[in-house]
């Protein structure tokens, strides 16, 4: 009986740590977006893409930069011409998002997603950014020390990276928020998946089908009877 719990317990716990991290990310100073079919949210305009829904609290969009409140973020590498911002590189003198102290940006999407970019400012560990499932489910939260080791609020042309995020998961909401001034944001993509329901990742039903069979031969071999 031993034999068959410790390889059921086996089974499931690599089944966990296969699911525990749904989310690839890559962060790069004048990185630009990497997802398939790209759609962006650039705060240049009056209005939002159809596709999204926007909510704000104690945030604002903003131009130029504040003291100890907002800083604007830097285009390096040619990134501003491939959002169609300008200066193609150096401050962003274009309307970007600002979440302040205790603030959140609610970006409600009306497709599930596998994929989020954006121009993130002057990184902090004190700004996040979470993702929810259609059911309001946690998918993941990545802060700025996920961005860079040393998220020290650099507001200097090495300290804006473009973060691209992949997720197993589909998400249909992201909330960026900042427990301190501020968290600086431009530039977001965004991509639908296909039109196709979640299912479970291939390695994780390996794996399920493992445990089980294991379990089933370790049962047919306790219940044989002794010759």
């Amino acid at each position: 009986m031993r034999q068959f719990v410790l390889a059921a317990a086996l089974g499931l716990a690599m089944i966990g740590a296969a699911a525990a991290n749904p989310i690839t990310l890559t962060a790069t100073v004048g990185g630009i977006a990497t997802g398939p079919n790209l759609n962006f949210l650039t705060f240049d305009n009056p209005g939002l893409p159809a596709a999204v829904t926007l909510g704000l609290s104690n945030a604002q969009i903003v131009t130029g930069s504040v003291a100890d409140l907002y800083a604007m973020p830097y285009f390096s590498n040619n990134e501003g011409a491939f959002f169609g911002e300008s200066p193609a590189d150096g401050q962003d003198a274009t309307p970007y998002l600002s979440i302040e102290g205790g603030g959140t940006a609610t970006f409600t999407f009306n497709a599930p997603q596998t994929y989020l970019g954006l121009l993130w400012g002057s990184v902090d560990t004190y700004n996040a950014l979470s993702l929810y499932d259609g059911a309001g489910g946690l998918v993941a939260t990545i802060d700025g020390s996920d961005v860079v080791a040393s998220a020290n609020g650099d507001q200097g042309s090495t300290g804006t990276y473009y973060v691209n995020i992949f997720s197993d998961v589909s998400f249909t909401t992201a909330v960026a928020s900042s427990s301190e001034n501020a968290f600086e944001l431009d530039d977001v993509a965004y991509d639908p998946p296909p039109s196709s329901p979640d299912i479970p990742e291939p390695a994780s039903l390996a794996m399920l089908g493992a445990a089980l069979a294991g379990c089933w031969l370790l049962r047919r071999r306790q219940a044989k009877p002794a010759i």
